[in-house]
């Protein structure tokens, strides 16, 4: 794993995330802190989906395919929170952009379960080069898999919704890079997004 001095460096230089607010204290001094964007661009903004439920199955070899009216509902920005229905499935996304230094790869590590709050991220893995360029971080927000456990929850903006953990690449480097050397890297520069299988939401 990344050293707290490398985490630290990496951290206060802008290339682990920007964000839109002063950083937030590391956890441990090696977990990077993301919070829930449930603003948007503003009032009216899709912040979210929520999934629904259904038996209806996908073909994961088909792109840009199915109409995501027919599996997700949308969530539009309001007041800025937003009650997580028991058992329910949601996809969120994270204010700050996340960037992952070539030289490293990332994991999201989930808010804590013991907590018995609600759970994210249930598939978070990001690749070197995800949201980086240039030395810094931006563009791609992390795109965050919530379940509530137990009982209804209510989140708010801003709140903390899990933690980035960096590990080093063992060849210390590599030049195969997400979102470069023409390589089709569906998800860099993405904002609250659902999977390359569905269509963009109609307008």
């Amino acid at each position: 794993m990344l050293s707290q001095a490398d985490t630290d460096t990496f951290y206060s230089q802008g290339q682990l995330i920007r964000s839109p607010t002063p950083l937030l204290p590391l956890r441990e001094g090696v977990f990077v802190p993301v919070t829930v964007d449930l603003k948007g661009s503003g009032p009216g903004a899709i912040v979210g989906y929520k999934a629904k439920r259904n038996s209806n199955r996908i073909d994961v070899g088909l792109i840009n395919h199915y109409d995501p009216r027919e599996f997700w509902y949308k969530i539009e920005s309001t007041d800025g929170s937003l009650n997580l229905d028991e058992g329910d499935f949601y996809l969120l996304a994270t204010r700050e952009d996340v960037g992952v230094p070539p030289q490293t790869a990332a994991e999201m590590v989930p808010y804590d379960t013991r907590s018995g709050e609600f759970r994210a991220h249930y598939a978070g893995f990001f690749d070197p080069g995800f949201g980086w360029a240039d030395g810094k971080a931006g563009g791609s927000k992390a795109v965050l898999e919530v379940r509530s456990n137990g009982v209804s929850f209510t989140l708010e903006h801003g709140q903390i919704i899990g933690w980035l953990r960096y590990a080093q690449i063992a060849t210390g480097y590599t030049e195969k890079l997400y979102g470069r050397n023409d390589f089709k890297s569906s998800y860099q520069g993405q904002g609250v997004a659902l999977a390359k299988h569905f269509k963009e939401w109609p307008t």
